[in-house]
């Protein structure tokens, strides 16, 4: 009997230990990092306050529902190893009538002032719905509203980034009014068919050509322009040169001429005797005939 009782005792001990333990994994929860809690009372409903990272006590019949307040990145590609095992790119379709199949890149977080919101909004659902569910479809949506806009040539090409920006505002703006912060978005991926990839490349490889051409033409009328400027040196250098002899010549006259002058003015009668004498070579005059004229023999 003692031994019954002893049992019995351990039973209920074990009992309570088991219940106690169960009440504390129903009064607890575990708040990851970059989460927050959502709390909803089943006799209440929603709480307004929320629960930040840790672990948390709360009444056992309180649901918690997490939600995302960090930014999550999310990739829709057709490759795999950009975060999908399935291929989650999309077509969109051009102005012309075009598909053009896209990869985009997201990056996005719970407003945690706004959570209660949309716990109500999407019914308790968890971020994974919301994100597969609600954010790629409007992603998609959107997209396609603002491409049928462009030409696929633009989409393609020069209106890339506008189409980008304007895309990145209208969802930013629709997820904002249901709680969720858009923090980035963009093509990651811009693929039209064949048919247009191919016009395409005949139409960047045009412009190539063309402004292959432009440069060729720059580079003639360049080289045309050099060639001009040293014709023009040359011919400069030739006057200058010309110039220069003939100013040397004049120089060189005007010198001679003022010399001339000057031994000229200073030829006077006496200095003309004088040279004569001095030139004299000292020998007698001679006489040929008897009216002879006497001549000293200067030269």
């Amino acid at each position: 009997m003692e031994d019954f009782i002893i049992k019995k005792k351990h039973v209920i001990g074990v009992s309570v230990l088991i219940l106690a333990i169960m009440l504390v994994g129903m009064s607890t929860t575990k708040i990851e990092p970059g989460y927050a809690g959502v709390m909803y009372n089943m006799s209440g409903g929603i709480q307004d306050n929320t629960l930040s990272q840790g672990l948390k006590f709360k009444a056992p019949w309180v649901k918690v529902i997490e939600y995302p307040i960090s930014k999550e990145t999310v990739y829709m590609s057709m490759f795999a190893k950009e975060g999908s095992p399935d291929n989650d790119s999309f077509d969109i379709s051009s102005k012309d009538g075009k598909l053009v199949n896209v990869d985009v890149q997201y990056t996005y977080m719970m407003d945690v002032e706004k959570l209660p919101q949309i716990f109500t909004r999407f019914r308790g659902q968890d971020d994974n719905y919301i994100e597969d569910t609600f954010i790629r479809a409007r992603v998609k949506e959107i997209a396609n509203i603002i491409s049928t806009k462009y030409e696929v040539l633009e989409i393609y090409g020069e209106k890339r980034d506008e189409l980008n920006k304007k895309v990145y505002t209208m969802l930013k703006e629709e997820l904002g009014e249901e709680g969720i912060i858009l923090a980035n978005f963009s093509f990651t991926r811009i693929q039209p068919d064949p048919e247009t990839q191919k016009a395409i490349q005949d139409r960047v490889n045009a412009r190539q050509r063309l402004e292959q051409a432009k440069t060729e033409q720059e580079r003639a009328i360049i080289e045309a322009e050099t060639r001009k400027e040293q014709a023009r040196i040359a011919a400069e250098e030739k006057v200058l040169k010309a110039q220069g002899d003939a100013d040397a010549v004049r120089i060189s006259a005007e010198a001679e001429a003022e010399a001339n002058k000057i031994v000229a003015v200073s030829l006077t009668p006496s200095l003309v005797e004088y040279t004569k004498i001095n030139k004299w070579n000292g020998e007698l005059p001679t006489v040929s005939g008897s009216n002879a004229i006497i001549s000293m023999g200067v030269e």
